[in-house]
């Protein structure tokens, strides 16, 4: 009965059409019942039903209309004398009057329950977009959890304005203020002059090949102060439109600052090429394995002391 009324049934043309559909069922009914089952019912014990639902479903003046054409048609048609709109009997007209009474009632009560619908069906509403939102809320602090705890930073580039979205670790990376906007040619700007051409054109390569693949880059920052910084960066392109009409329209992805890991790299491979200087410019033979026994590495000396015909050996 609410989702009927939600569609319409509160428009004056929809509770006139249900009235008349209220009317013409109880009289059918009632001509079914008597005439050719030949039941002996009260007056208006078929017509009490019309009336509620009417109420109900399109509203409480629907209701009254329901009751005042039902009123009209039995004293015309049932109620003697016949084809007349008059009451022979006392008894019919104390009838009638009670019908009318009963109706009234009956439409206060059921408007009051229809818009008692109304209010839980806005209720649970209400208490579903809440949750919702509530849901949406958690979502998005474990997500933030997450990347702060990996240290990520997520971006979006709109490919038709040019305008980049982030949050604040993006910001930070690229040595931008908390709430300043910036375009992709500003990020290009803070790429390292001999990673700037690559960056750019993996960009531009995602984009032109439109299979939405993720692609992946390592680069070097120089913020406004002169100092560098690596970030490692996954994007994806995103699309609109099917089809023909299939075109890319957003750049997602995430940043990494990896500053750290590279000079810790760079500072182990320092440290092994001077291992290998080291050794070979020793005469005494040398043997690295790992924990497990493997060797790792030896020195030339070792190599001749042994008489191997190649390190390879």
């Amino acid at each position: 009965m609410l989702d009927a009324y939600k569609t319409g049934l509160h428009k004056p043309t929809a509770r006139l059409a249900v009235a008349l559909l209220g009317v013409a069922t109880s009289f059918l009914l009632r001509h079914l019942l008597v005439q050719n089952l030949g039941l002996d019912l009260p007056t208006f014990i078929t017509f009490y039903p019309a009336v509620m639902l009417a109420a109900i479903v399109a509203g409480f003046w629907s209701g009254l209309l329901t009751a005042t054409l039902i009123a009209l048609g039995v004293d015309y048609w049932i109620i003697a004398p016949l084809h007349h709109f008059a009451i022979a009997k006392s008894s019919d007209a104390v009838a009638l009057a009670l019908f009318a009474a009963m109706s009234m009632l009956m439409c206060l009560l059921a408007d009051q329950l229809r818009r008692s619908y109304r209010v839980i069906g806005e209720c649970e509403t209400k208490l579903a977009q809440d949750q919702a939102r509530e849901q949406v809320r958690e979502a998005f602090e474990y997500k933030q959890v997450a990347l702060d705890a990996a240290k990520l930073g997520v971006w979006k580039l709109d490919l038709n304005s040019c305008q980049i979205t982030s949050d604040g670790t993006c910001h930070a990376m690229f040595a931008f203020a908390p709430r300043e906007h910036y375009e992709f040619a500003d990020i290009l700007a803070r790429i390292h002059p001999e990673d700037r051409a690559r960056v750019e054109n993996t960009v531009k390569q995602a984009i032109a090949q439109a299979n939405g693949e993720s692609c992946y880059e390592e680069f070097r920052v120089v913020w406004p102060d002169g100092s560098l910084h690596w970030v490692s960066s996954q994007g994806q392109i995103c699309f609109d439109g099917e089809g023909d009409q299939r075109r890319p329209a957003r750049f997602i992805g995430v940043n990494r600052e990896i500053t750290l890991q590279k000079q810790e790299k760079d500072s182990l491979e320092e440290f092994q090429q001077t291992l290998q200087v080291a050794m070979a410019s020793m005469k005494d033979c040398m043997l690295i394995t790992d924990a497990t026994g493997h060797i790792v590495h030896f020195n030339d000396a070792f190599v001749k002391y042994y008489r191997f015909n190649s390190r390879a050996d």
